[in-house]
């Protein structure tokens, strides 16, 4: 198991301006916080991301690429 960081960029990541429910992550993840700005996020269903914003993931070290495509698309 792995504690992942992942950034979003400000502009262009696909996860930004989505909830959490609507993105299709890697089996065995589980988000565990988004940092944004200076304030701790605890992330549910209907958490919408931003850019800018830093996902903390719970997750398989085999799946932290395609979190990351998930996440940011690339």
């Amino acid at each position: 198991m792995a504690l992942v960081e992942i950034e979003l960029p400000k502009e262009g990541s696909s996860g930004a301006g989505v909830q959490i429910q609507d993105i299709e992550l890697p089996q065995d993840c589980v988000l565990v916080s988004i940092v944004r700005d200076d304030d701790i996020i605890i992330p549910r269903g209907e958490t919408l991301l931003e850019g800018g914003d830093t996902v903390v993931v719970l997750t398989k070290v085999v799946n932290e690429q395609a979190l990351k495509r998930s996440l940011v698309g690339k």
